[in-house]
């Protein structure tokens, strides 16, 4: 497969590193529920790391983090930026407008995902390289989307879309309004509750979780879920 001209932009729509920013995950503690959405992040983080070569990396922040990034994350030269804290719709919609057009395919992921490893993430950008439009969605087992790419720029499309919080259904039937074909990869995850912070603990205690989540991330999962295994019960 020749190697696409394609981006995929890893970009979070709210405080996610920030202790004093960052929303509580219910009963989740601010200080925990902001390493947990760093653990996801520096998950995701890694998994793309075995594309550097494939493809176009660029990483998206809320505002409110940019002096709390981690040391992996904060390094000159990595290509961060901070669109728009104010406003988390407009966040995609900026950095569309600003990038979509320097690639054939763009791929979003929002980083409070898991469930996807590098190997799914190249199929994912071999899919948009056919010559019809299409639009590829990463459907989460609770509902909601992990990421979205697209191999044409349909701007009214961006436009629509309600960014700041977006549920699988309501997505597609804005994707099936236009004429592209639509792909939807299953059985990924995101993590916006304490709810789905239990789904995180049932789906990385499965050995094949391991294709999307190393050991030493495992490790880092882990801690959080010793100090909340009441939850866990």
């Amino acid at each position: 497969m020749i190697r696409p001209n394609s981006c995929i932009y890893l970009v979070s729509m709210f405080p996610m590193f920030n202790e004093r920013s960052v929303t509580p995950l219910g009963n989740i503690d601010e200080k925990h529920t902001a390493q947990l959405y760093a653990n996801l992040f520096l998950n995701q983080k890694e998994n793309l790391k075995p594309l550097i070569d494939y493809t176009s990396v660029l990483y998206g922040f809320d505002g409110n983090d940019r002096e709390d990034l981690p040391a992996e994350l904060s390094r000159a030269g990595w290509k961060n930026i901070f669109p728009n804290a104010d406003d988390p719709n407009q966040r995609i919609k900026n950095i569309a407008d600003k990038n979509f057009g320097s690639f054939d395919c763009n791929l979003v992921i929002f980083p409070n995902s898991i469930g996807f490893s590098a190997s799914d993430l190249k199929k994912t950008l071999d899919l948009l390289t056919i010559e019809s439009e299409a639009v590829i969605i990463g459907k989460s087992i609770n509902g909601g989307v992990s990421f979205i790419g697209f191999n044409y720029f349909n701007q009214e499309l961006i436009q629509e879309v309600d960014w700041s919080g977006l549920i699988y259904d309501s997505l597609l039937r804005k994707v099936n309004k236009y004429d592209n074909y639509v792909y939807v990869r299953d059985n990924s995850l995101i993590v916006n509750s304490e709810r789905d912070f239990k789904l995180l603990y049932t789906e990385l205690s499965k050995r094949e979780s391991l294709s999307y989540c190393s050991q030493q991330m495992h490790e880092k999962f882990t801690h959080i879920f010793i100090e909340y295994k009441e939850l866990l019960k």
